[in-house]
């Protein structure tokens, strides 16, 4: 699908066949019609005439000609194309312009987007999939199709540019990233020696066409997959879950040279007295020595990133092979090293990135510059393995590390293998593109220790096989107006969650968006200790670690901890902690970063209880009536049900542990508090579809503030919505039998109700 970014050198791309059907120009549903028969009983050909060619017509509302997208191979076969689908879409966006000039034509245009998009989508799933009509190779083209299109039309603003945004069509109105989902791609990709936890994570974002784009990459061949016996349930891929008792470090290839300590009691002695250690290799003839010496001010040295689980950290003793140290010097000596290094770039969209080349000794500040000590910093060294006490003092100032750094240097086993060539005439959009989206996969960017190592420092550079490139360089900062990057490609977005440039201006924000922001990109991360996460978030959030660290429990210390969260955390469905005051705070912190919206809302910790300010309702249940998974309501003209929600493991309402059921018969008046953006009542749209939401107990009202205890997070789903009836959405026997209950008379509770969370009874 060659909509999507340039690879280079795409690996065993998929190949879609061009059956011959001819789409008949006319409107996009009544094409069965007109061919006179059900669409049911379709063939192949008209099947792919129909859900390809029609649906770019029906959306776009533009004629399409077969010959655009479809292509002959050197062996005479017919292969679809979308190599000419961008420029369609930029025909599109020039036209949506010139329609906003009339406000009919303009909602006459949207619904006849959204209305092609349900449709297809619909009939997709009412077949069950197309793969055992049209081939697993159309079915897949078809999805994509659909995605790109559907990503055009929710991308444009509804108003002027310099407006306050806002989509001319919502994600919620078009529905082909629900569930978005192809097991033909994942099973080849697997077979491919992907993954499936990278797979897996990648689905739940729901960018199947980002998924798709990895595809064309060759897999990690230092890491076989499909010997680790991954599963797609993994926290994280087994192949980094490292054990001390079997940890090995590796030297370069095949050499089996000395390892080179330097001297511990020097290094302890400076992080005694809260200063950096910082090291140099001495090396004379075939005599090396690893030296250490304090950072002072003004002295450069670079902070070395890397997996443990390639083979640079040391569980026996704080030392690394001599050719370890000698290849990352090697790296270190090819990164400009001036405060205005001399760049090679090349401009797009206003963007330069950089390319770091061997730099000419006339480059540097000093004329012997190439004789200066190379100086870095590498936790297997300079964080010792005793005594604890230094060890802990070392960890807690990780953070001043990262932030002295003159650069950070990312040393990743796969981007080392990675060559980056630039073949494509847009040379420097191939780079940006490969570069990105290897990083974004990289083994590197899915652990938690290397977030902080990322985001604190002045400088990020990536080491790749024939370069290193510079993060900042790679990231195209957009306004929310205009959907440029990757030529308005999906991928784009995936790739640009690798931004590490967040902490930029992090002081100046609200204390709710620092932590929101630093929660989104705890997401797809693991660690092989889970009982490190909370000292990495605390980094982060400039949080006192020492009191983390030598804490007992330590994501209960850091909840304690927290001042002002996002709301919308109160109706994440996850795991749930079992202390009273905490029954609303995540077991696993690397949850977070799935939090719903409202993001930016802020729920208050107080010494009293948490304080949010949301819209909700409130009802009263029979002491005789006992839920077990579903509760029918009505507010606002319409019947919702309140449906417990299993997702992420989170908490049925019945338990077979007494304590951790709810008790109805004790909790008869009930709320929901909201989980939606105070704003999301705006538009057309109806003021709730469908929502995530925290049940809560009332205990009492004072004065304009609901007291309640937390309960569950759950769903809430208006009846007869694409939420309740959607064929892909399954709801249980019992759920059935509930859902055919009286609707308990609710209360609908405005964007300005006050609720107090106090600890559980």
């Amino acid at each position: 699908m060659e909509h999507l970014p340039w690879v280079s050198k795409p690996y065993q791309p998929v190949e879609v066949p061009y059956l011959g059907g001819e789409w008949d120009n006319g409107d996009f549903e009544g094409f069965p019609t007109r061919q006179g028969i059900p669409f049911q009983s379709l063939r192949p050909d008209q099947f792919q005439a129909w859900l390809f060619f029609g649906l770019i017509q029906g959306v776009l509302q533009t004629q399409v000609y077969s010959q655009d997208f479809c292509r002959q191979t050197e062996d005479g076969r017919l292969l679809i194309t979308t190599s000419k689908l961008r420029e369609y879409l930029n025909r599109w966006k020039i036209e949506h312009e010139k329609a906003k000039t009339n406000s009919d034509r303009l909602n006459e245009r949207r619904t006849q987007s959204i209305h092609c998009l349900r449709h297809s989508y619909e009939v997709r799933y009412e077949l069950g999939g197309l793969a055992s009509i049209v081939g697993d190779q159309i079915d897949l083209s078809i999805q994509l199709l659909a995605l790109a299109l559907q990503h055009a039309v929710t991308s444009v603003p509804q108003g002027p540019r310099k407006s306050k945004f806002k989509r001319w069509i919502d994600n919620t109105d078009v529905p082909w990233t629900i569930a978005a989902r192809n097991t033909f791609l994942e099973s080849k990709m697997i077979a491919d020696g992907w993954c499936p936890v990278t797979i897996e994570s990648t689905i739940r974002t729901g960018n199947l066409s980002f998924l798709c784009y990895l595809s064309l990459y060759e897999p990690s061949k230092m890491r076989d997959h499909r010997k680790a016996g991954c599963k797609a349930s993994d926290k994280s891929c087994r192949l980094l879950n490292i054990q001390s008792f079997d940890y090995r470090t590796l030297h370069v290839g095949h050499c089996q040279c000395q390892f080179l300590m330097p001297n511990m009691a020097e290094i302890c002695s400076i992080i005694k007295d809260g200063g950096i250690p910082i090291l140099y290799l001495e090396s004379t003839g075939k005599h090396a020595e690893l030296k250490v010496v304090r950072y002072q001010r003004g002295k450069e040295y670079t902070a070395i990133s890397h997996v443990w689980a390639d083979g640079l950290g040391n569980r026996q003793s704080n030392s690394l092979p001599q050719c370890q140290i000698e290849k990352m010097i090697t790296h270190i000596s090819r990164l400009p090293y001036t405060p205005t290094p001399k760049k090679e770039s090349v401009q797009y969209d206003d963007q330069a990135w950089m390319l770091s080349k061997p730099t000419p000794e006339s480059h540097y500040l000093s004329s012997d510059f190439k004789c200066m000590p190379k100086y870095f910093w590498i936790d297997t060294i300079c964080v010792p393995l005793k005594p604890e006490d230094i060890k802990q003092a070392a960890i807690i100032n990780m953070q001043n590390v990262y932030k002295s750094a003159n650069r950070v240097l990312v040393l990743d086993a796969d981007l080392l293998r990675a060559q980056i060539s630039a073949s494509n005439p847009d040379s420097h959009v191939a780079i940006r593109e490969d570069v990105s989206a290897l990083i974004t996969v990289s083994t590197w960017s899915k652990r938690f220790w290397t977030l902080q190592e990322g985001v604190l420092p002045k400088r990020l550079w990536f080491q790749f096989a024939n370069d290193a490139y510079e993060k900042r360089y790679l990231s195209k900062c957009t306004d929310e107006n205009v959907s440029e990057f990757f030529y308005d490609s999906e991928v784009g977005a995936a790739c640009d969650e690798t931004d590490y440039h967040w902490r930029q201006g992090f002081p100046t924000r609200s204390k709710v968006s620092q932590v929101s922001t630093v929660w989104s990109a705890l997401k797809n991360r693991a660690a092989s200790n889970e009982n490190d996460i909370p000292i990495c978030v605390a980094i982060l959030l400039d949080m006192d670690v020492q009191k983390i660290v030598e804490a007992p429990n330590r994501v209960k210390t850091l909840w304690e901890m927290y001042k002002v969260i996002p709301a919308g955390l109160f109706c994440f469905p996850a795991p749930k902690l079992l202390e009273k005051h905490l029954r609303w705070a995540l077991k696993h912190l690397e949850m977070c970063g799935g939090t719903p919206s409202p993001r930016l809302q802020p729920a208050y910790i107080t010494s009293q209880g948490v304080s949010i300010t949301l819209h909700g309702l409130t009802f009263h249940i029979s002491p005789e009536h006992q839920p077990q998974s579903l509760i029918p309501v009505f507010f606002n003209g319409q019947t919702y049900f309140i449906r417990q929600n299993l997702m992420n493991e989170n908490e049925p309402w019945t338990s077979p542990i007494p304590d951790l059921s709810i008790d109805f018969s004790c909790t008869t008046h009930l709320g929901v508090i909201l989980g939606q953006d105070l704003d999301d009542n705006l538009g057309s749209r109806p003021p709730l579809v469908a929502a995530l939401g925290a049940l809560v107990a009332i205990v009492k009202s004072e004065e304009e503030t609901l007291v309640v205890t937390y309960l569950r997070a759950v769903s809430i789903v208006a009846k007869g919505s694409t939420f309740d009836t959607h064929p892909r959405i399954e709801w249980t026997e019992i759920e059935q039998e509930e859902k055919k209950g009286v609707a308990l008379e609710a209360e609908a509770k405005g964007t300005d109700q006050r609720w107090l969370i106090v600890p559980t009874l």
